[in-house]
């Protein structure tokens, strides 16, 4: 489910909302790498749905989001790394100079105790100790001393003396942190942190507890928000990697040159993300830009010219969300044209037929090819195979030596001519490969469909894909016409909510199923069945006030009509075993998801 937008909630969750009288949320997880770094949650006092283009904002939110707060880290990374490398060049002076070690910790501790904001620091050689700042006994400095040299690594990092080293409690002083790292078992430094005290504020007790329901263990959520106050004592400030870092790098001393070629590396790799960035932001709103331009010279009206613009804005956004939205470096041939085509395809697969073997482009480079598809795809919805019943769509890809091959043909489309006048949308086709991407573009107005060969360089091609060819795959002549059959018979819906009801049945005349049914519960379902036997029937699960559709689709089952359960989170467990096997989609259903379970019931 990692990269799902829309999934399932547990009934924990759903206790939880119910406690705190909402009827919706909404999260956008946070990730850096392959870490959960955080989220971003959304509350409703009200059941709601993010509309589309909600969501696509959101999502288009998150990878600047994600970059912005990658850049904010390498940040302090840098500040962090100036820090050391001011502080590993002072002990490098003092070393140079020959100074001693109660001189060099006169110089350097300061500046180590401001770096790892600490109370005190301390060196030890043999039995000479030299020290800044505040400490505990030389007793406690000894005996973790001596416990650091037992470690593998010969370094400790503790924030909990307290409860860590108890027989040390009562002369630690308020110290409660120390980090210690040994050199040849006989010399070390130790930097200690006082304890803190303080107040957590929790929005209620965070304190699970355990329910038993229906013989079954759960964790109940939390039932208020009335503020809650946690006490923390006897712990210090944690000790981070980067601290632990630096004191790796005091004993021994790194060169001052590799420190310098990492402070380099380092300004080089921000500079370079800051540039690359603020090119392709520059770079984006050109093309929207241009894109808004074109659409406003061929629209014809205003919901035209905002029509075509929304539709390519879309293109670029999807295609950007495919590149960025999980940090990749290329994108799939294959996606692109998939992603193009699925809004048109409805379910039946069977007319667009994409083949040959998958290649990769570069992210930054495909916004543009998947305009390209886009206008093609939208030339072949609008005017070509796709316009009509039984038009089919061809799209080859072939592997070059360099590069990539693309053919797109259609067929059993209206017969076409070339336009006398070439729009924005011809214009793209024809030049955006050969100027942006150093390819070729050709486009054949044939008798028997629209037919284009693109050709892209291996210059804008990603890392190869693992090589999965696909062939078309097309059902069988028999299966089409049980699928008509159904299409063009009676369609039985059983949905008690009638706003939801009535959208499925507009979507689904919309799909080609013409006579739609629709029954709100169980008493007026089985007075229809006594009267006619559908063709199909589509079952919501939970029919409110205590109804489920157990006895229709039993009924039906009696009557060897087909069926598909639409369902909320956990409703089917409402259902007798022998009905948990039947095809099942979760709320909220999409047309292509239902269409696709409809086919799927063809034997």
């Amino acid at each position: 489910m990692t990269y799902a937008t829309s999934r399932g909630v547990s009934p924990v969750h759903m206790q939880y909302l119910h406690n705190f009288d909402l009827g919706a949320t909404k999260t956008l997880s946070v990730t850096l790498g392959d870490d959960l770094w955080g989220i971003i949650s959304f509350h409703s006092k009200k059941p709601r749905v993010a509309p589309p283009e909600m969501r696509h904002l959101l999502l288009s939110f998150m990878p600047v989001f994600r970059l912005k707060l990658d850049l904010i880290r390498r940040e302090v990374a840098l500040q962090l790394s100036r820090e050391v490398d001011q502080l590993q060049t002072d002990v490098q002076t003092e070393l140079e100079k020959g100074s001693e070690l109660a001189d060099m910790m006169k110089h350097v501790g300061p500046s180590i105790v401001s770096v790892l904001d600490a109370a005190g620091v301390v060196m030890t050689n043999g039995s000479d100790y030299y020290s800044h700042g505040h400490l505990p006994p030389t007793a406690v400095v000894a005996t973790l001393a001596k416990k650091a040299a037992e470690q593998p690594r010969q370094l400790l990092a503790v924030d909990d003396l307290p409860s860590s080293f108890p027989e040390l409690v009562p002369h630690l002083n308020g110290f409660a942190g120390v980090l210690v790292t040994t050199y040849e078992d006989t010399r070390s430094l130790l930097v200690f942190r006082n304890q803190i005290s303080q107040s957590v504020a929790w929005a209620g007790n965070p304190t699970k507890t355990i329910e038993v329901l229906d013989g079954n263990m759960r964790i109940e959520p939390r039932g208020v928000f009335s503020r809650y106050l946690e006490e923390i004592s006897g712990k210090s400030k944690a000790w981070s990697r980067d601290d632990v870092h630096l004191m790796r790098q005091l004993w021994p001393l790194l060169s001052a040159a590799e420190r310098r070629a990492f402070l380099a590396d380092l300004n080089r790799q921000q500079n370079l993300m800051i540039n690359e960035l603020n090119h392709r932001v520059r770079n984006i709103l050109a093309l929207v830009k241009s894109v808004s331009t074109q659409a406003r010279r061929s629209g014809s009206s205003l919901e035209s010219y905002s029509n075509a613009l929304e539709a390519r804005i879309h293109a670029l956004a999807a295609a950007h969300d495919i590149g960025a939205g999980a940090a990749k470096a290329a994108v799939s041939v294959f996606e692109i044209l998939e992603l193009e085509a699925e809004p048109y395809v409805e379910g039946d697969t069977s007319r667009v037929k994409i083949t040959g073997q998958d290649a990769s482009i570069r992210a930054e480079a495909a916004p543009i090819f998947a305009l390209v598809i886009h206008e093609l795809m939208t030339n072949a919805v609008k005017y070509g195979s796709l316009s009509v019943p039984g038009g089919s769509l061809f799209i080859e890809v072939s592997c070059l030596d360099d590069g990539f091959q693309l053919i797109w043909y259609e067929r059993n489309g209206p017969t076409i001519k070339e336009p006398e006048a070439k729009g924005f949308g011809t214009t793209l086709i024809t030049q955006a490969v050969p100027y942006e991407m150093g390819g070729t573009a050709e486009q054949t107005f044939a008798p028997t469909g629209v037919e284009v060969t693109l050709t892209i360089p291996g210059s804008v091609l990603g890392e190869p894909i693992a090589p999965t060819a696909r062939t078309a795959t097309t059902g069988s002549s028999a299966q089409k016409e049980s699928i008509e059959a159904l299409r063009n018979g009676l369609l039985m819906l059983v949905e008690d909510n009638f706003m939801i009801a009535e959208g499925m049945r507009e979507n689904l005349e919309d799909a080609g199923f013409a006579n739609v049914e629709m029954l709100p519960g169980v008493s007026a379902s089985l007075d229809f069945l006594d009267e006619t036997t559908p063709n199909l029937a589509i079952l919501d699960v939970n029919l409110g006030q205590g109804e489920t559709s157990e006895r229709i689709a039993s009924e039906l089952l009696l009557r060897k009509v087909p069926f598909i359960f639409v369902t909320g989170y956990g409703e089917q467990n409402a259902l007798p075993p022998h009905l948990n096997a039947m095809p099942t989609l979760t709320k909220p259903v999409t047309m292509p998801d239902l269409v696709a379970a409809i086919d799927k019931l063809i034997v």
